[in-house]
């Protein structure tokens, strides 16, 4: 990892709060605007979870404009394919989640607002209510229709 004096990372979700090993650790919380208000703040979010299935917090967080790194297990590569400036990683691949990072730092400070516009748009796009709800009635009534046919 490159060295940055204006680089700052936090850990959300940890057991205690506190500075450790350079490192602001934050208490799980499940006080969304709270939530909102650090994904707003943060420039990458980087998930290193084992098991996941389908990860709001990656479609949170791009709906705050940050950017995803992310490890390829559950629904982490699905939820964020086609999205800019976000990457998944064989799990466990240390190597490949670091050299991503700095990748994805480089772009980051490039690009500026105008990433985090376009990863806003891109959350909104594809995952907005809206068009997520249209997708689960068209689900269902395909399910009835196929019952109706049997």
């Amino acid at each position: 990892m490159q060295g940055n004096s204006r680089m700052q990372f936090v850990c959300m979700g940890s057991r205690v709060s506190g500075f450790r090993r350079g490192i602001l650790h934050l208490e799980e919380s499940s006080n969304k605007s709270y939530i909102a208000e650090i994904l707003s703040c943060a420039d990458i979010l980087v998930l290193t979870s084992r098991y996941e299935n389908f990860p709001l917090i990656i479609l949170e967080a791009m709906a705050c404009g940050a950017s995803v790194l992310t490890y390829d297990v559950g629904g982490c590569s699905e939820a964020v394919y086609g999205a800019p400036n976000c990457i998944t990683v064989k799990f466990g691949d240390k190597s490949s989640l670091n050299r991503s990072l700095n990748e994805m730092i480089s772009y980051t400070q490039l690009q500026g607002v105008f990433l985090r516009k376009k990863l806003r748009a891109y959350a909104q796009n594809k995952y907005s209510l809206d068009l997520m709800m249209t997708s689960y009635i068209k689900v269902y009534e395909e399910l009835l229709s196929a019952a109706r046919i049997n």
